[in-house]
């Protein structure tokens, strides 16, 4: 592996050493090139860090990611990967340059093969220095105050580098008065849609689907957006249930498009004169972990006051 340390002044420190013993105290940032998902889910899973920059190349090097999270870490590398994932659903450039594959193997000694991403030396310079010109600016500017998402696209036709900033929007962690193995953050824009949806309902209680992505190595979810109550939906004052008319076939859309990385997760309600979780809720999440067989799932109930899990 290879990880690239920032200290207190500009010059980078490399680190060829077992991550997992290296000491990041004196760090002001980690800069990522290692394209390791190791790497990564290392850094996702370490809560005492310095801020985290994660640089990679795709597509023959015809793109480049840099997702820096921002000085108080409120937004992770989990949240802002799940971020770029979602914008995979409306950005066919970011889709095509996530999932498209480019892989050779590579052929070492007698029967042995590495497979690898072969990129000219040209293109690597090219997107090294816009990231490296953009990590000077975060270093001047004492770091960032909200998370970005760096994206560059070569094109061949014109000999042209296009970059493209997104900022990305501030994820809550829900908290459990229940004692989880899993993390749960959603959107504060998903959270006021959800809000809005349900002043739009009162008196009635409304829900919806939850989607988003699931990072094994860390056990966390991050839900980025909602998908609207199906007509067959029953919305009442007291309670709610939610339909299936065509939410099969939407989820499964949303999967396709994005190769799995955003996913069905559970299942969101409101309570608009505030509440808990009644018992027939509690009922109902156990139900649907028993049909997704165990598989991370939420559901989450919205008031006036609060976002909270069942």
């Amino acid at each position: 592996m290879f990880i690239s340390m920032m200290s207190m002044g500009i010059s980078a420190k490399p680190v060829c050493d077992n991550a997992r013993t290296v000491d990041y105290n004196q760090s002001r940032i980690i800069i990522d090139t290692s394209a390791s998902f190791v790497v990564r889910n290392f850094l996702m899973n370490s809560q005492e860090l310095s801020p985290i920059i994660s640089c990679g190349l795709y597509n023959k090097g015809r793109y480049g990611f840099m997702l820096s999270e921002d000085k108080n870490r409120s937004n992770r590398l989990p949240t802002i990967w799940a971020h770029l994932y979602f914008k995979t659903l409306t950005d066919k450039d970011i889709r095509k340059a996530i999932f498209s594959s480019n892989m050779h193997n590579v052929l070492i000694g007698q029967s042995c093969s590495s497979q690898t991403m072969i990129v000219d030396d040209a293109r690597i310079s090219l997107m090294a220095a816009t990231m490296s010109i953009k990590i000077q600016k975060y270093l001047e500017m004492n770091l960032l105050e909200n998370a970005e998402i760096l994206f560059s696209k070569y094109d061949d036709d014109e000999y042209s580098l296009q970059t493209i900033v997104y900022t990305v929007p501030k994820y809550i962690e829900i908290k459990s008065t229940i004692k989880r193995d899993w993390k749960v953050f959603i959107s504060e824009t998903v959270i006021k849609n959800m809000k809005d949806i349900m002043n739009s309902k009162i008196p009635n209680e409304t829900g919806g689907a939850l989607i988003g992505s699931i990072f094994q190595y860390p056990k966390t979810v991050v839900v980025t957006d909602i998908i609207d109550a199906p007509s067959d939906s029953i919305e009442a004052p007291n309670f709610f249930v939610l339909g299936v008319e065509g939410l099969k076939q939407k989820i499964y859309a949303v999967e396709k498009q994005t190769n799995g990385k955003i996913t069905y997760l559970g299942t969101w309600h409101s309570h608009p004169y505030d509440g808990k979780a009644s018992p027939i809720d509690k009922k109902t999440f156990k139900h649907l972990q028993f049909i997704r067989n165990n598989e991370p799932t939420i559901c989450v109930i919205i008031n006036q006051n609060e976002v909270a899990l069942v």
